[in-house]
């Protein structure tokens, strides 16, 4: 049903079902049966066809809408599990903005690992909205950004 899922999911996004096979790295005619088989699961009719176009119905515009959070759900666990079985337990992720020229987060760091030898400290650069996003996802702790 995943599968099914992304499959549909790509349809919708591409507005194609021969580019979202593409995508899928399947044929456009598997694409097209699993939407169907998809729909047949549901007992309801995701994509009103129109020859070679389509429109989404309002049961296809909710089953979208939430498909886009169930995956994005899916992978965030599948990331966390994978994190979580890999990873030390003592460890710290920094984030701070990839403009950042000054050595003082060099020295805090090298100082807190002077006392902290058991913590694993990772560090990651990015710009304001991928700290922030790292933030949201658990990827980092700590960010050090300026206001804005």
């Amino acid at each position: 049903m995943l599968n099914k899922l992304r499959y549909f999911l790509a349809v919708v996004k591409y507005h194609n079902f021969t580019e979202a096979a593409e995508v899928c790295h399947i044929s456009q005619s598997a694409i097209s049966q699993q939407i169907k088989a998809l729909e047949q699961d549901l007992g309801v009719q995701l994509l009103s066809r129109q020859g070679r176009s389509f429109e989404m119905t309002a049961a296809g515009e909710m089953f979208y809408q939430r498909g886009l959070q169930l995956i994005a759900d899916y992978e965030r666990l599948c990331f966390d599990v994978k994190r979580l079985g890999t990873e030390s337990e003592n460890a710290l992720h920094i984030g701070y903005l990839q403009d950042y020229t000054g050595n003082e987060l060099q020295r805090a760091v090298a100082m807190f690992y002077e006392t902290h030898r058991d913590i694993e400290i990772h560090v990651s650069a990015g710009t304001h909205e991928e700290i922030y996003e790292m933030l949201r996802d658990n990827t980092i702790q700590v960010a050090f950004n300026d206001q804005r």
